[in-house]
């Protein structure tokens, strides 16, 4: 999990003060957070990940945009 933070700076200042890049770059942090955890947990539970999920899991550690970008 360690491997997500945000750039820090940028999220310091207000939400309202945030420009459109902001607003994507922290979307794309949270979503790609918010995986992470779901794959923890299956992990945790024991469920066998899908060939999908290897694939996305494999994009998280070579720090892949999920986005197009």
């Amino acid at each position: 999990m360690k491997n997500f933070k945000p750039d820090v700076i940028k999220f310091k200042k207000p939400e309202s003060e945030w420009t459109e890049e902001e607003h994507t770059e922290y979307t794309k942090w949270s979503l790609k957070l918010s995986m992470a955890h779901r794959f923890k947990q299956q992990i945790q539970e024991n469920k066998p990940l899908t060939n999908r999920d290897k694939r996305i899991i494999e994009r998280f550690r070579s720090g892949a945009d999920f986005f197009g970008e």
